[in-house]
């Protein structure tokens, strides 16, 4: 059995069996005329395709391809400045509070613990805190980065060079009288616990702690939202 010959030319037409044909095999036999014209566009076609599959792969590697086109990160700061040239407009980076249960477009929520984004997926944000040393940190340097974030029920407060850090809040300083009046050897005494206690006597009426496990101001809960467009 010897096989089709194949060219890879791409046949203009396939050629169309007539009644009239007659029956004739081999190398230049009517039968394997059609046979023939299909398996060279078949070769063809492959050929075509081997040769693009080294430009295809450069072209996905290729930061710009299309330098005719505005990429997402321009397209993003174009839209940015645009809306900021309306006036009153928030602007990338801006941290503000929303009243509604999701963030509004062009915004992300403020997450409730140290939270990174992909640097592609918000590219002006990036490249605001990027310019700044990534006050919310650096991710994992290479593809993330980190956005404002605030613990549930914790208040923001005002920085001074140190933006991105967390506070651990304070009382005011701050005395509580605890005298005690108490029988000792038949004598009434006013002293205080802590020198009742050592000697073992009972300190009275106890003085009572209170509170949670931090400092939380009190207050209205909303969503903060940080600008990323």
């Amino acid at each position: 059995m010897v096989a089709i010959v194949e060219n890879p030319n791409y046949e203009a037409e396939i050629y169309q069996l007539e009644t009239n044909d007659p029956v004739m095999g081999g190398h230049d036999g009517i039968d394997n005329l059609q046979a023939k014209q299909l398996a060279n566009r078949t070769a063809w076609l492959k050929a075509q395709i081997e040769s693009g599959a080294g430009s295809i792969a450069a072209h996905e590697l290729t930061v710009d391809p299309h330098p005719q086109y505005s990429t997402q990160a321009e397209l993003d700061i174009a839209i940015a400045n645009a809306l900021a040239s309306l006036g009153g407009t928030r602007k990338v980076g801006d941290l503000f509070e929303h009243s509604g249960t999701t963030a509004p477009a062009g915004a992300l929520v403020a997450p409730i613990a140290a939270t990174n984004v992909s640097r592609v997926a918000y590219p002006a944000l990036h490249a605001l805190y990027a310019s700044q040393g990534y006050p919310w940190g650096a991710g994992d340097g290479a593809t993330t980065f980190g956005i404002p974030w605030f613990p549930a029920n914790y208040a923001s407060v005002q920085a001074n060079g140190n933006v991105g850090t967390s506070t651990v809040g304070e009382n005011l300083a701050h005395t509580h009288a605890a005298n005690f009046t108490g029988v000792i050897n038949g004598n009434t005494a006013a002293i205080y616990p802590q020198v009742l206690i050592p000697l073992g006597f009972d300190a009275g009426p106890n003085v009572s702690i209170q509170g949670g496990a931090a400092n939380l101001a009190a207050g209205v809960r909303v969503l903060k939202c940080v600008q990323y467009i």
